[in-house]
């Protein structure tokens, strides 16, 4: 799952973020609460805190946008939270019980919005007009190296969801027209180690440990695989494959490497990948990918679509009432620990780096009783 580093090469990752109406929306990694990031201006302001939660961390997996509204994926979260546009409110759809989701992925099939959990053995139907959960389905046939999902994310194929794996166990898909797991069997001729994962087109893009990508048509059958070692050892080396993930857009494979803090871009033409093109580009402190755009913010200040021509920049700051309005939504009350203000405040220093700088207006920061109350509880 998405990790917090404050090591050499930082990178923060935001938590579930999506792009909708000219902001980047973010439930926060460290911390409960919905931030928006004006893309224009480069004003962030705290929105609201998600109810009746018992954990700070990680509520969130995922955003899906569906109409006028946002759906957020539980992971922590027990509950699934819906934000509407129009009214500017957050509502809540209560699970079956107190214990987190632990949705790894929300698939999206017309109105339909299947969460996957974390081991693929539960598949939770819900419907989004109608804000409710039409059904539950469960896996019952459990092999032993089939208890965590593992490196490669849920995909989704035409009227299929996928759980791909490279062990001698087999695959398994659910079909969502008829609600029921199907087995696949050797989709590789050999047990292999997956690191990563992505669909294109009719495609599954699957990369192995070894930096081979094998080609997958959208029945599971094997079609071709590339050694793309020149391109990932240039940078990775001799480092373990671990922290990976990849995308597939406009015929370039995006392989994003968290630990190293880099995405490399492997141009793909005709019917190979060419690897002596690469491209590798570091990032700082945020990244995120929000449909066809991988986006990143660099040096606390430069918002990059980097698979676009045109760089954007803006300078982040935090709105005035940023910290009363989180003091009011949480209703006055701190938690002891103090972990969820240092969330908040490790937040607010990584986007704007200085905390001395966080709001565009230096008196209202000085006068701010919110930002006094969270100043008073980090020295504690």
């Amino acid at each position: 799952m998405q990790t917090n580093s404050k090591k050499d090469n930082c990178i923060y990752l935001s938590g579930a973020v999506k792009e909708a109406n000219g902001f980047i929306w973010m439930s926060l990694l460290e911390a409960n609460g919905l931030v928006q990031i004006d893309i224009n201006t480069g004003v962030a302001r705290f929105v609201e805190c998600f109810k009746n939660e018992i954990q700070e961390y990680q509520l969130h997996t995922q955003i899906v946008l569906y109409k006028n509204k946002m759906f957020f994926i539980p992971w922590n979260g027990i509950n699934i939270a819906i934000y509407e546009f129009e009214k500017n409110e957050l509502r809540y759809v209560i699970g079956n019980n107190r214990n987190p989701g632990r949705f790894v992925s929300g698939m999206q099939d017309g109105r339909y919005l299947y969460l996957v959990s974390e081991t693929f053995h539960t598949i939770v139907k819900f419907d989004m007009d109608e804000e409710k959960i039409i059904d539950v389905y469960e896996l019952k046939e459990i092999n032993q190296e089939d208890e965590f999902l593992g490196h490669v994310m849920p995909l989704k194929i035409g009227t299929y969801l996928w759980k791909i794996t490279g062990s001698s166990q087999g695959s398994w898909k659910f079909d969502l027209h008829n609600n029921q797991y199907l087995l696949q069997e050797n989709l590789f001729e050999k047990k292999v180690r997956l690191v990563a994962g992505c669909t294109e087109g009719e495609f599954f893009w699957l990369l192995d440990d070894n930096d081979i990508l094998y080609q997958l048509s959208e029945n599971g059958t094997y079609i071709n695989q590339y050694d793309l070692s020149i391109a990932m050892d240039y940078i990775l080396k001799e480092e373990k494959r671990e922290s990976l993930n990849c995308i597939f857009l406009n015929n370039i494979l995006y392989v994003i490497s968290y630990g190293k803090g880099c995405i490399i871009k492997i141009p793909f033409s005709g019917d190979e990948f060419l690897v002596h093109e690469s491209q590798y580009q570091k990032f700082e402190n945020l990244l995120v990918y929000v449909e066809d755009r991988i986006l990143t913010i660099e040096s606390n200040s430069k918002l990059v679509f980097i698979n676009e021509v045109e760089k954007k920049e803006i300078t982040f700051h935090v709105s005035p009432d940023f910290y009363d309005t989180y003091i009011m939504k949480k209703e006055g009350i701190l938690q002891e620990n103090k972990f969820y203000n240092m969330g908040l405040e490790s937040y607010i220093e990584c986007l704007c780096k200085k905390k001395d700088n966080l709001l565009s207006d230096q008196e209202s920061c000085d006068m701010s009783i919110g930002k006094s109350i969270i100043d008073i509880c980090w020295r504690v």
